[in-house]
């Protein structure tokens, strides 16, 4: 099955062999860098769902550490766009805040992910987002890693 996105994301090729295999699978996308002061929501990376699957968890890996603040910040929303790429709905948001940072190369949980089973159909893409508050934060580059289970 091939799945076209349109609008702000690329379109993509997808086939069904996870379908098949049981267990968890980890899906890593590498992700742009989201400058301070850019646009107010910028994709940073898209990921669609091989088969009819259940999101358990997902976190990003940054290059570099960011250090939350408390007036400009920015969040890392996991938006599910759906089938066409025009969807909104935010299922989860990292909110760089105040204390709230991101460490370099390692595992920072995209909260509302981890622990909650969002159920996906094959096709389905989802977009790690980066949203400006103020005039945001440097958002590096980085992987974004994605843990779904087929249902």
């Amino acid at each position: 099955m091939a799945v076209t996105v349109v609008g702000a994301l690329e379109g993509v090729q997808i086939n069904n062999f996870e379908a098949s295999v049981p267990g968890l699978h980890y899906a890593q996308v590498q992700t742009r860098a989201k400058a301070a002061g850019s646009e107010a929501t910028k994709y940073l990376a898209n990921w669609v769902a091989p088969c009819d699957c259940r999101l358990v968890e997902s976190y990003f890996m940054p290059l570099a550490a960011v250090s939350g603040a408390a007036t400009n910040s920015t969040h890392l929303n996991i938006v599910d766009v759906g089938l066409a790429g025009v969807g909104v709905v935010e299922l989860s948001t990292l909110e760089l805040l105040n204390t709230i940072n991101l460490t370099a190369n390692a595992k920072n949980a995209l909260n509302g992910v981890t622990g909650y089973a969002t159920d996906l159909s094959a096709g389905d893409v989802l977009a790690l987002q980066g949203e400006l508050l103020g005039t945001g934060l440097l958002v590096p580059e980085g992987t974004w890693v994605i843990v779904y289970d087929n249902v």
